[in-house]
């Protein structure tokens, strides 16, 4: 049987088209316009909050605190919307948490946000057990591919373990490696774009400039519309599929991020008591039965409070409460009670307050979202308590 020469180069030709496909991927421009859902949405958004939270600054009134939140998804719902709700109207916060963030991305970001004049002046910084896990390495596959700019590495390079730094490289030098994407979304947003109702169901973000949403949902609902419904409200009208949604530009889960500056509102609700044992017992079983303190991310918490100190940002470290089942597992384990000593004590040389929100009384909520979060019914509570105790840390 005689194979064309033909079908032989065929899969050489395509190799080499898939090449260049993935290479263009690697530009930012076209990375920008191919955004998916979930974490990659949170460090693109953060990347370019960096300049909006500088512009802030610039022209912040002076009876304005401004702050920043870093952490991981725990720290999602501190923002502006629980702080104005509560009457907190003096504070302007930006959120850059992210999911399953950890302190070297702390660091990261603390190099940019604590330099020159358009600084914030307080940090609420999160911390939780595993985000010390050294089994879980230095830096995940989402921070590693949309989280970090180029030249992360060389300022600590020393830092990182050949094993990340590979998979660093490879994230550079091919971009299908970790760029994430979902089939289920890339076929409704082709229905939608497909459908003769797109036209017709524009988004509250076509109904309503960005520039007037900023104010506050408080301006778009009336006084009388309590914040969890109107966030609910929006959301829902956010559900539409089309193709140009992948874009940075026209995201709505990024406006959403641009209006309430980072912080993120979606998790309402309250997990049954036996949603929370199972997925505590699934937590721990991923996360904590091979748990290792990383040397590594100790070294860069305390760098992340260096550089805060040394701008003048006073700060609050604290760790979240957890479900109670979750709270019981991490108490019978001596690795976390140490860990938890050691982190406060490196955070109260810096200057910095320490809180454990598991042992705050007046902020204990029974509302979790699911074992790992709090709903966001939650955090009005929480803020307020976090703005007290900051107004009243101590100047370096």
């Amino acid at each position: 049987m005689k194979i064309s020469w033909k079908l032989l180069l065929a899969p050489v030709f395509a190799l080499f088209v898939l090449s260049y496909v993935d290479k263009a991927f690697l530009l930012p421009e076209v990375r920008d316009r191919f955004l998916q859902p979930g974490g990659m949405v949170y460090y693109k958004q953060r990347e370019r909050q960096i300049d909006r939270m500088r512009e802030y600054a610039k022209a912040k009134p002076p009876d304005i605190h401004l702050a920043v939140v870093l952490g991981d998804s725990r720290s999602f719902a501190i923002g502006n919307l629980p702080a104005q709700y509560i009457g907190r109207k003096n504070w302007k916060i930006f959120n850059f948490a992210g999911p399953q963030a950890n302190p070297a991305y702390f660091y990261y970001l603390s190099r940019r946000l604590f330099t020159g004049l358009r600084r914030p002046g307080y940090m609420i910084l999160e911390v939780s057990p595993e985000s010390f896990n050294r089994n879980t390495g230095i830096l995940g596959t989402t921070i590693l591919n949309h989280g970090i700019a180029g030249g992360y590495m060389e300022p600590m390079s020393t830092m990182i373990p050949q094993m990340d730094k590979e998979a660093y490289n490879d994230t550079r030098a091919f971009a299908f490696y970790g760029l994430p994407f979902s089939l289920r979304e890339a076929i409704l947003r082709v229905r939608g774009s497909i459908s003769p109702e797109k036209k017709k169901s524009g988004s509250m973000f076509d109904l309503i400039p960005i520039e007037q949403m900023e104010k506050g949902f408080q301006a778009i609902y009336g006084p009388a519309v309590e914040w969890q419904s109107g966030l609910m409200m929006s959301m829902k009208n956010a559900e539409i599929h089309n193709l140009d949604l992948y874009s940075m530009e026209q995201s709505h889960e990024v406006k959403f991020l641009n209006l309430m500056n980072g912080a993120q509102y979606a998790w309402f609700g309250t997990a049954t008591d036996a949603e929370l044992k199972s997925d505590t017992d699934r937590i721990a079983g991923i996360y904590l039965k091979r748990f290792q303190v990383s040397e590594e991310q100790v070294v860069f918490f305390e760098r992340t409070l260096d550089a805060a100190r040394a701008a003048g940002v006073k700060v609050i470290v604290f760790w979240p409460q957890v479900n109670p089942y979750l709270e019981t597992r991490l108490n019978a384990d001596p690795r976390f009670a140490i860990l938890k000593k050691r982190i406060a004590d490196e955070s109260k040389d810096r200057g910095a307050v320490v809180l454990d929100m598991s042992a705050q009384e007046e902020t204990r909520c029974k509302n979790f979202y699911d074992a790992s979060h709090l709903s966001i019914q939650c955090f009005p509570a929480i803020t307020g308590f976090l703005l007290d105790r900051l107004e009243k840390v101590p100047s370096n």
